[in-house]
C-alpha cells in the first residue's frame, strides 16, 4: 500500500481512500483470526469483544470494506460493528433515535472548519516556509506564523472529518448506545473522528492521540500497540515507536511522514515527563503555570513537526498556479511585464508585477512566468503588499 502511495499522485488516484481500505482488510483479518481461536485466555478485551468466529461473506466483505460512508476520509470501524448493524442486532435490534440533530450538528461544524480555512489559508499558506522572505522575519514573527499556519491547515482535516461523520451517523451506524444518565441520552460516538477543542487546547502531547484522528488511534492502540506488549509486562517506550513507526509506513514511504511521527513518539513520551514534573509541584500556582506553559511547548512542537507532514513543494506550485505566476530560474534584467502579456510569456525582471489582482516580487535568479491570465506593467496598478 505504501508503495502505491508513492505513484498516487501521477494517477489522480484517492490516497485517503486505500489508506482506510488498508486499515479495514487488516482489522477484519486479524479478528478472523483471533476467532479461530478456541481459548479466550491470553487475549485482551478489544480482541474479545471484536473476535470473528465465522468467515464473513463475499458481500459482507466488500460492503464493509468499500461502505461508502466511510471510504474516503474515514472513520474506521470493526467489522462485527458492521455487521450487526445489517443484521439488525445488537443495540440496533430495538428502536433506535433519530439520527437528524446529530447529522445537523456535523454539518454546521464542517461548513464553519470549510469557512475558517478559505479564509485563513491565503493569509499563512504553507508556501511560506521555503520563501527567502520567510527567513527575513525575526524570530517571533517566524514563531508566530508557524503556528498560525499549522493552525490553518487543521481545519481542512477538521472539515472532512466532519463531513464523513455526518455521513455514517445519518445511515445510523454512528449510534453507540444510550448513556446512563437520567433520562438516557442516545450516543453518536462511532464516527467522531476529532476533538476540535482538544486538539487546540491540549494539556500535552500525551492527550493529542485521544482527540485527532481519534479512530485511527483506536485502531492502532488495538491492533498495533497492544499487541506488540509481551504478556505480564508494561508497555514502554519501544511499544510506543513501533507504532508511530507503523503509523508513518501506513501515511506512505516519505521522509517528512517518518521525521513526524517518529518524532511524534518522543515528544509523547517527553510529555509524560514533564507531567510527573507538574505532579511534584506541590503549589497551585505554580503547577497552572507550568501546565500552561506545556500546553504552549505542545503546540509548539506540533505546528514545527507537522511541517514534514505537509506537501509544502505542492502547495507552492498549486498557489503559484492559482496566483497566476510562475517563478523559474532566469538572467535578471531590469524589464518588467507588458501590457497583453499571456499564458506561456517569459518575463524576466526584478521588482514588482501586477497580476490577477495582487502584486509579486521576482527576486534574483528568478523570472516570473505569466500563466492563464493577462497581466499589465507594475505602474498600473496600486501598489499592494505581498
Amino acid at each position: 500500500m505504501s508503495l502505491c502511495l508513492l505513484r498516487i499522485p501521477f494517477f489522480g488516484c484517492n490516497a485517503g481512500a486505500l489508506m482506510v481500505l488498508t486499515l479495514k482488510v487488516i482489522s477484519c483479518s486479524m479478528n478472523y483470526s483471533d476467532g479461530l481461536l478456541k481459548e479466550e485466555e491470553g487475549l485482551r478485551d478489544a480482541q474479545k469483544k471484536y473476535r470473528l468466529a465465522k468467515l464473513p461473506s463475499l458481500v459482507e466483505y466488500f460492503g464493509y470494506c468499500l461502505c461508502c460512508g466511510s471510504h474516503f476520509a474515514g472513520p474506521v470501524y470493526e467489522m462485527k460493528d458492521y455487521l450487526e448493524w445489517t443484521e439488525r442486532k445488537g443495540i440496533w435490534a430495538g428502536s433506535t433515535p433519530s439520527p437528524l440533530l446529530p447529522t445537523l450538528r456535523a454539518l454546521v461544524q464542517a461548513g464553519i472548519c470549510m469557512g475558517l480555512y478559505l479564509y485563513l489559508s491565503p493569509m499563512f499558506p504553507l508556501s511560506r516556509f521555503s520563501e527567502p522572505l520567510y527567513y527575513e522575519w525575526g524570530f517571533w514573527h517566524r514563531l508566530f506564523f508557524q503556528y498560525m499556519s499549522g493552525f490553518t491547515a487543521r481545519w481542512k482535516y477538521y472539515f472532512i472529518w466532519s463531513v464523513s461523520e455526518a455521513a455514517i451517523i445519518i445511515s445510523g451506524l454512528g449510534f453507540t448506545g444510550w448513556s446512563d444518565s437520567s433520562p438516557p441520552k442516545a450516543k453518536w460516538d462511532r464516527a467522531i473522528n476529532v476533538d476540535i477543542l482538544g486538539v487546540e487546547l491540549a494539556g500535552s502531547a500525551a492527550q493529542l492521540p485521544l482527540k485527532w484522528n481519534i479512530q485511527v488511534s483506536t485502531w492502532l492502540r488495538y491492533y498495533v500497540y497492544e499487541r506488540l506488549i509481551q504478556k505480564g509486562k508494561k508497555p514502554g517506550f519501544l511499544q510506543l515507536l513501533g507504532t508511530q513507526t507503523v503509523s508513518a509506513i501506513w501515511h506512505g514511504l516519505y521522509p517528512g511522514y517518518m521525521f513526524f511521527f517518529v518524532q511524534s513518539a518522543l515528544m509523547i513520551n517527553g510529555s509524560k515527563v514533564i507531567y510527573r514534573w507538574q505532579q511534584a509541584v506541590s503549589n497551585p500556582g505554580l503547577r497552572t503555570i507550568l501546565s500552561l506553559l506545556n500546553c504552549a511547548y505542545t503546540m509548539m512542537v506540533l505546528n514545527y513537526s507537522c511541517i514534514g507532514f505537509q506537501d509544502t513543494e505542492g502547495e507552492v506550485e498549486e498557489e503559484r498556479a492559482n496566483n497566476g505566476v510562475v517563478l523559474a530560474p532566469a538572467a535578471v534584467s531590469e524589464e518588467g511585464a507588458k501590457e497583453g502579456d499571456i499564458e506561456g510569456d517569459s518575463v524576466p525582471g526584478v521588482g514588482k508585477q501586477w497580476c490577477r489582482g495582487a502584486w509579486f516580487r521576482a527576486r534574483p535568479p528568478y523570472s516570473v512566468r505569466l500563466q492563464k491570465r493577462r497581466c499589465s506593467p507594475a505602474n498600473s496598478k496600486p501598489a499592494v503588499s505581498r
